[in-house]
């Protein structure tokens, strides 16, 4: 993504994903320190800058304790599919969101009839 006409401006993102007890201000630290190591004097060069602390980003993910991956069908519910960031197998964000959509467009198409 151009930023600029000429190239000069750039953009960067850092992301922690916090503990149940995490200290958002500690937080901020950390990532400043990151920050520090991948590009020197950054702060010289702010434009502006966001800080979202508590913002949710994925509401499930993989980890040691998930015994199955969400979908695409909620056996439940026949005619009912899921797809989301947190339907992952795997993917995070946006993948997640594409991938989930692209296995529940695919199980309905091979299992639901057909209408012409």
């Amino acid at each position: 993504m151009e930023l600029s006409d000429d190239g000069d401006i750039q953009l960067f993102q850092m992301i922690k994903f916090q503990g149940l007890s995490s200290d958002a201000q500690e937080d901020r630290k950390q990532l400043e320190r990151a920050m520090d190591l991948v590009q020197p004097n950054w702060r010289r060069q702010v434009v502006t800058e966001q800080y979202l602390p508590k913002m949710t980003v994925v509401h499930d993910f993989m980890h040691m304790k998930r015994t199955e991956n969400p979908g695409p069908a909620v056996p439940e519910i026949r005619g009912l599919y899921v797809a989301g960031d947190w339907a992952s197998h795997g993917e995070y964000l946006v993948d997640g969101a594409a991938a989930s959509a692209k296995r529940a467009a695919c199980h309905i198409l091979s299992r639901e009839p057909m209408w012409v």
